[in-house]
């Protein structure tokens, strides 16, 4: 079961755009340019930085991680954005931005399905993690770092706490792989830190 540790470290004197607005890939209906949508800045330049600490279950083999998995799928990311989400079973009732979850969600073009049952053309993925100014305060943590227009593949959950829309990623070491580099299959690992699993050794177990 993971865990969010909040950490509230002062006041950032600068002020700073948006880690994350909404990027957008060529293949969206807007056109063939990429986008950055940034948030309103803030008048006021003194600004409180609030980092989420997440603690994930991570998975020792590729036959623990795709055993474990409800969904393995590749695509192709067409969108990037931040958002601040709430992940209670019970949604009744308002909370503070502190209180939800900061995460970075990415727009899919679905490719293949290797395991579950995905019925759309495209899907939001979440992972928590990332950088979001918002409302004089800058939120932030570690998460799964994609490129636009790149294709992976992807280990997420059917089942989401942030609502119907959303598939959630396993964790931010171990579910995403880039795709892109068929020669080097081999030497690929996850996106980010090394996850301990290769791309080869997970192919392997889903039997292509």
């Amino acid at each position: 079961m993971r865990k969010i540790i909040l950490v509230i470290y002062g006041l950032l004197v600068l002020v700073l755009a948006s880690g994350c607005g909404i990027t957008k890939g060529s293949r969206n209906a807007v056109g063939n340019n990429t986008e950055n949508v940034g948030y309103e800045e803030n008048s006021n330049s003194e600004k409180i930085g609030v980092y989420q600490n997440v603690d994930y279950q991570k998975y020792k083999n590729a036959d623990e991680l795709v055993g474990s998995t409800d969904l393995v799928f590749s695509g192709t990311v067409y969108e990037k954005r931040c958002e601040l989400l709430d992940e209670r079973m019970d949604k009744s009732g308002v909370i503070t931005d502190e209180e939800k979850t900061l995460c970075t969600v990415y727009g899919v073009y679905i490719d293949k399905v290797y395991k579950g049952d995905i019925e759309q053309d495209i899907v939001y993925v979440a992972a928590t993690g990332g950088e979001l100014e918002k409302n004089n305060r800058i939120y932030s943590g570690e998460t799964v770092n994609l490129d636009i227009d790149n294709k992976y593949l992807f280990f997420a959950s059917d089942y989401s706490d942030y609502g119907e829309e959303y598939l959630k990623m396993v964790n931010v070491h171990q579910s995403a792989y880039s795709m892109d580099d068929e020669s080097n299959k081999k030497r690929i690992t996850a996106v980010g830190n090394n996850s301990g699993i290769t791309l080869s050794e997970i192919f392997e177990v889903i039997g292509k």
